[in-house]
């Protein structure tokens, strides 16, 4: 049985090709989109499932809610990607990221807005 030459040559190339684009298709797969901004938040409304607002704020002051109802002197650092928004409160480290989708997301202002720390 004569095995062809070029027909050795192709089939290594397809294998050594196969494994690059292999690897390489790994790699995209495992890296994490970047985030469009990250930091401080000094203030996020979003829209609840059923239609209602939804706002915190690092302001001491209930009238600072956007959208007039939430939670006021909040510390948060946000993540914002295409796809969502990735809401960390750094005083509650038994809690893993908000996550709100960017089709929620009704109005973000990064920033510490010159508060540097929040008080409990």
């Amino acid at each position: 049985m004569k095995i062809n030459r070029e027909l050795i040559v192709v089939a290594v190339m397809a294998i050594l090709f196969g494994l690059l684009l292999g690897g390489a298709g790994a790699q995209v797969a495992s890296q994490k989109p970047t985030p469009l901004v990250e930091g401080v938040i000094y203030y996020v409304e979003w829209t609840a499932a059923d239609g209602s607002s939804f706002g915190l704020t690092r302001l001491d002051s209930s009238q600072a809610v956007p959208g007039g109802n939430g939670s006021w002197k909040i510390d948060m650092y946000g993540k914002l990607y295409e796809s969502h928004l990735e809401i960390q409160y750094p005083k509650s480290k038994d809690l893993g990221p908000q996550i709100i989708p960017m089709s929620r997301v009704v109005t973000i202002q990064f920033g510490d807005g010159g508060i540097k720390e929040v008080a409990p």
